[in-house]
């Protein structure tokens, strides 16, 4: 059957002068010898799939590249573009950043001429810039921190594109102009970022935007049932092992799902201890440059048993990827190399854990324990939130006792 694929991939991938292109002779010689050769023929014949992507390419004569990519629908190319990125066909680059450069231009883009200068400049060199220096401070740039990027890009061209509609341009829109935009505008608040941005460039007048406070998150399970479900992931052997983890992780420190999955095993610590322990990991980092939290012996041991192995072999991708030297706990077929948030939450949900209840009620029994600095500083979150839900914590504490006291004034 090997040879069959082969034929077939090499009569699918050759190029107008009827020879295989370098790359293309790549991907024939890596899908060739798949030991899921019947997988590569399924995936040679679906019409929307990456072997119909590289059968366009490759027919043109064309060079595959991640710009080329760049302009195709995401959701059919990403895989493909982890297989190329494996096959050293494409340099590796970081997804969400060369995503947020995409999305800049396409914002842009229909824009009239100084508004799309003005819309590449702050995107370019403001948006974009300060999340290259995130990444190169932190080491990542997460899927939420993208969809706030494209929020502030998008916003903004929304604004551009309405005083453009109105006659307007940016250097003579008044605060009463912007209190009318903010009317049709559910999302003004992301303006803001850009607003300031161009007062300092004077490119507009100083404007500001109505203060919205935050609203307080919902607490809306208990302790007692958080303590349930953290049991349940902690020893329930019939759930999937990811479930398990990520679950109790959760539970247990309210840390963010999109940090959860970009877990390596370099975030584990492991201090000297008896023969018998080795391997089990006593605590976890949700940064490397954190300190240290306890991990409990259950969940040391769960997380000693990561990553899970794929419950069904044809999960396995067509062909075995490159060494990635960051061991995710979590690993993905994504480009990103860990898996997704989503793909994680639907299966925790999928079990009956649900991702903000199960956080909130973590975070909330946290800072009724801990100072908000030490929250802030072990679970790497802001000290204004840390703040906030020591504020928080307080104020249920305080109607805890005030209903207590109410009730034996009655008795």
């Amino acid at each position: 059957m090997r040879c069959a694929a082969r034929e077939k991939l090499t009569t699918a991938f050759t190029g107008p002068d009827g020879q295989l292109s370098p790359q293309a002779a790549l991907v024939v010689d890596a899908m060739a010898a798949s030991r899921r050769p019947r997988s590569v023929l399924k995936w040679l014949s679906n019409p929307r799939g990456g072997a119909e992507t590289l059968r366009e390419i490759f027919g043109r004569g064309q060079l595959v590249t991640h710009q080329v990519l760049d302009q195709l629908n995401e959701i059919t190319v990403w895989s493909l573009r982890r297989t190329l990125t494996d096959l050293n066909i494409l340099p590796v680059r970081v997804e969400t950043l060369a995503q947020l450069e995409t999305r800049i231009h396409k914002v842009a883009a229909p824009l009239p001429g100084r508004n799309r200068e003005l819309m590449l400049t702050y995107g370019t060199w403001w948006v974009l810039r300060h999340a290259h220096r995130q990444h190169e401070r932190t080491g990542r740039f997460s899927r939420a921190q993208l969809r706030s990027a494209a929020r502030r890009i998008t916003t903004a061209a929304g604004l551009l594109a309405w005083a453009d509609g109105q006659g307007l341009s940016l250097d003579r829109l008044t605060q009463g102009d912007l209190e009318r935009w903010i009317e049709g505008c559910p999302l003004a608040r992301e303006a803001a970022d850009f607003l300031r941005w161009a007062y300092r460039r004077r490119f507009a007048e100083q404007l500001s935007l109505p203060h919205q406070p935050c609203s307080d998150p919902d607490i809306v399970m208990s302790d007692d049932e958080r303590w349930a479900l953290l049991s349940r992931c902690l020893h329930d052997a019939t759930l999937p092992l990811e479930v398990r983890a990520a679950g109790a992780v959760i539970l247990l420190y309210g840390i963010p799902l999109a940090k959860v999955v970009e877990l390596t095993s370099a975030h584990l610590s492991q201090r000297p201890g008896p023969a018998t322990d080795r391997g089990i990991p006593d605590g976890l980092r949700v940064s490397l440059d954190s300190p240290v939290i306890a991990a409990p012996p259950a969940l040391g041991r769960l997380l000693a048993q990561l990553p899970a192995a794929p419950a069904n072999p044809r999960s396995r991708p067509l062909i075995e990827a490159a060494e990635d030297p960051r061991d995710w706990l979590f690993p993905g077929r994504s480009a990103l190399g860990h898996v997704n948030a989503s793909v994680i939450a639907k299966r925790l949900k999928d079990h009956g854990i649900r991702v903000r209840p199960s956080r909130n009620a973590a975070l909330i029994a946290l800072a009724a324990d801990l100072p908000a600095s030490v929250v802030a500083t072990l679970f790497n979150i802001s000290i204004s939130a840390a703040v906030r839900w020591s504020r928080r914590a307080g104020r249920d504490w305080n109607a805890y006792i005030a209903a207590e006291a109410a009730t034996r004034a009655t008795q």
